[in-house]
């Protein structure tokens, strides 16, 4: 602390520098001084990145001050986002984190109209596609037994980033308690598969693994199988192959994806 404070008193108006040292106080149990620290940030001009607004209100979240953390949340979107310039992604990419928070804070409080609309707003915020951001919102929509709109949200996800196990597991979780057991294990079975090949990818690079591929005779197994990567469901497919081409249109490849996504959107156009 003592050093931090010492930086401060050089660099009084590095907006990162106060965020971090508030950041401390507050995991150190100083719940004042933390505030203190963030009341200065955020009095700096020009305003701080999205990320001190969002940890200033972290602390009031984790305090139990919510309408505190929600008149942060709100600070920082009305000061940033109105600031935010056509093709500035870099900004655009720190205020998703900071919106998303908001959501997240608005759904476990019970505020899920609220909360929707500033998933929303994360989403349109985003520069590209952003796996986390719709899997959060998917699991928004699963909890409220919305699972139209849930499937929607996971295969715009997988689309994002197919490498993404959990993603895969929380759709097989969806698919459980819709009674779709079928899908359930299709979806299980992806997670596991892209588990084994994350492993695989990180093994290859580790010396030892690497004296044995040259040492081995013949090729080496093939890493997908039939079973674990059935054609109508391989998010890898050739961009001109209908699997590609649903892919780039926002949907997951296989026919029963598509289907959901399809359904997912005009749940979407009803959507309160």
């Amino acid at each position: 602390m003592r050093l931090y404070a010492r930086a401060a008193r050089f660099y009084p108006e590095d907006a990162r520098l106060l965020t971090e040292w508030g950041k401390l106080a507050a995991e150190l149990g100083d719940v004042e001084e933390a505030r203190d620290i963030f009341q200065r940030t955020l009095g700096l001009q020009p305003a701080p990145p999205p990320y001190a607004f969002q940890s200033a209100a972290a602390l009031e979240v984790r305090e139990g001050e919510i309408d505190a953390a929600r008149a942060i949340f709100s600070r920082g979107v009305a000061t940033l986002v109105p600031a935010l310039r056509s093709g500035d992604d870099a900004l655009a990419e720190e205020l998703v984190p900071l919106v998303h928070a908001w959501a997240v804070c608005e759904w476990r409080h019970g505020d899920a109209l609220a909360a929707r609309g500033l998933f929303r707003q994360a989403e349109e915020l985003s520069p590209a596609p952003c796996s986390w951001v719709f899997m959060w919102r998917a699991k928004f929509e699963a909890a409220a037994e919305n699972y139209p709109l849930a499937r929607h949200y996971y295969a715009r996800a997988v689309n994002a980033d197919p490498n993404d196990a959990t993603i895969w597991r929380l759709w097989s979780d969806l698919e459980t308690a819709a009674g779709n057991e079928e899908r359930a294990s299709l979806y299980a079975r992806r997670a596991a598969h892209v588990v084994a090949m994350l492993t695989l990818s990180k093994n290859n690079e580790k010396p030892q693994y690497r004296r044995i591929r040259l040492r081995a005779r013949g090729p080496p197994p093939a890493p997908m199988t039939a079973e674990l990567a059935p054609r109508e469901d391989n998010v890898g497919d050739d961009p001109n192959s209908k699997a590609g081409r649903a892919r780039e249109q926002g949907v997951a490849p296989d026919e029963g994806v598509q289907a959901d996504v399809q359904q997912g959107e005009s749940g979407r156009n009803g959507e309160s």
